[in-house]
């Protein structure tokens, strides 16, 4: 194809302002508000993914969105960001979004029919990602991204609290495939930190799936497909930082795990 043949984005937020309850959305477990740390090697994660991508994908065949900034990535900048990356012509067959910071967990109102219920099944929650005037509802996120053409196969890192319901689908300390999708229509592979504490202080209060990754990819052998990159992943997060990382993957044909991670598949 002419053109790109990734579209990647990159959203980070390190240091957003405090949420609180509201009437109408309470936060999780009855807190009233929450603040956050500040996670200060959120730009320079994105900034070593980005050169990551460009050595593997070649600076040509991507293209290149990013929205990181302390103070100014607000809820409307994230979701136009995520609604032209789907939608904007050409869409190339690989979009590739990295969502680095911080998420919270509200409790969803009884009456609210697409619910999705808590591990044990008794509780529902919305997960949110926090921007720097709010935050971007899960739901939100997944209806966003579902907007790609079927063609276009998604890979989402999600490096947040509460990282497992980010994109709407909960999952399990696994690589399985959780859904079919439409006859014809691409996967999605979703990699997510840990389902609550995503930071060590070891870290410098750095995301643990961003650190793992850039401790893996030292190795060939951890990056050689799909499949050993995710299971090179759980394997030292859970050895080293005794966190766990979350794999989803939703497709009709489960060989793209085993190609070459960020290569073209034209």
């Amino acid at each position: 194809m002419n053109g790109p043949v990734a579209r990647v984005l990159l959203i980070g937020v390190p240091a957003p302002p405090p949420i609180r309850s509201t009437n109408e959305r309470k936060l999780a477990y009855g807190k009233t508000a929450v603040g956050f740390p500040e996670l200060d090697t959120v730009p320079e994660e994105l900034e070593w993914f980005d050169d990551l991508l460009t050595a593997r994908l070649g600076e040509r065949n991507m293209s290149l969105t990013r929205v990181v900034s302390p103070a100014n990535t607000t809820s409307e900048k994230v979701r136009k960001a995520i609604t032209e990356a789907v939608s904007l012509e050409p869409v190339p067959p690989l979009l590739i979004l990295y969502l680095a910071g911080h998420g919270v967990q509200f409790e969803r109102p009884a009456d609210d029919d697409g619910a999705a219920t808590s591990l044990n099944g008794s509780r529902r929650f919305d997960e949110a990602f926090a921007t720097s005037d709010g935050y971007v509802l899960d739901r939100e996120l997944k209806r966003m991204l579902d907007a790609k053409p079927a063609t276009t196969r998604l890979i989402a890192f999600v490096d947040t609290c509460h990282a497992d319901g980010m994109l709407g689908v909960r999952g399990v300390q696994a690589l399985d495939i959780v859904e079919e999708l439409a006859e014809g229509e691409f996967g999605r592979l979703v990699i997510s930190s840990s389902r609550k504490t995503m930071t060590a202080p070891e870290l410098r209060q750095g995301g643990v799936l961003s650190t793992t990754l850039r401790r893996i990819v030292e190795d060939p052998e951890n990056v050689r497909t799909y499949r050993t990159l995710c299971a090179s992943l759980a394997r030292v997060a859970a050895e080293v930082y005794q966190q766990q990382i979350v794999v989803r993957y939703t497709a009709a044909d489960g060989t793209f795990l085993d190609t070459m991670p960020f290569a073209s598949e034209t």
